[in-house]
């Protein structure tokens, strides 16, 4: 059985304290890698190591404690951040909130999908740190499910499922009637 969990850690990567909290993972059976694949990514997946030879609830167990290690951690490098950096976060995160309100999701370019996704991250975490007005928060919801379901469009066309790729094009066009 696998067990996974995504997680958003900017923090622990904007600190330089990743690689010592994912190589501290593996002493508990497991594993966290970056979840779109990108050396820039700041989400990531953690999941157990080992499927044989250990019951649900003790891979269930595992996951769980390690992923209260590293939310804290995660915590600290946030707090961390505004104590010590602040103006440097608030202006990382003002910026990629402009950049990010006038991003052409369009534009479907390997690059521009890792630009999008750092944009993403960073603001994602203004939210999460209360950094940025309700309004922002809001507009920013609305373009990440824009970039998810693009995300499940190109998948859809990869694999010919053209009534699916129907289905989530009319959810794109009607969210972007709707973008504020």
């Amino acid at each position: 059985m696998r067990v996974s969990v995504w997680l958003h850690l900017p923090g622990l990567v904007l600190t330089g304290r990743i690689d010592k909290e994912m190589r501290a993972l593996n002493r508990l059976n497991v594993s966290g890698r970056e979840m779109f694949g990108d050396p820039a990514g700041e989400f990531f997946r953690i999941s157990n190591q080992a499927t044989l030879g250990w019951g649900e609830s003790e891979l269930i167990d595992q996951v769980e404690n390690a992923v209260a290690l590293i939310t804290e951690a995660e915590r600290d490098a946030r707090e961390h951040l505004l104590a010590e950096e602040e103006e440097f976060l608030k202006a990382e995160i003002s910026l990629s909130l402009g950049k990010l309100l006038n991003t052409d999701l369009e534009d479907a370019t390997a690059e521009s999908h890792l630009e999008t996704t750092q944009l993403l991250s960073r603001v994602r975490m203004g939210i999460g740190m209360g950094l940025l007005k309700n309004s922002d928060s809001q507009k920013v919801a609305a373009k990440f499910e824009l970039v998810r379901l693009r995300q499940r469009l190109a998948v859809a066309v990869s694999h010919e499922d053209y009534q699916q790729a129907s289905e989530i094009r009319d959810q794109i066009d009607a969210l972007e009637e709707g973008a504020p």
